[in-house]
């Protein structure tokens, strides 16, 4: 089974960007789980851009924060 399209885009982007990156990257996407898949890419402790406050999409964020 294969990526989803906006989980292969951030895969793509952490792969050209990381290598040259000398600071922490920031991270940003409305779905928990490209965010998750990204966490677990950077090398450097990264920046959550945003969350959303919209219940459903927060809730699912906040056990992913306690990690």
């Amino acid at each position: 089974m294969s990526m989803p399209e906006p989980e292969l885009d951030m895969k793509w982007l952490l792969d050209t960007i990381q290598p040259i990156a000398t600071v922490p990257l920031t991270l940003d996407s409305p779905d928990s789980s490209v965010l998750e898949m990204a966490f677990k890419m950077v090398e450097k402790t990264p920046m959550i851009n945003s969350i959303s406050l919209e219940k459903e999409r927060f809730d699912a964020m906040i056990p992913f924060f306690e990690r």
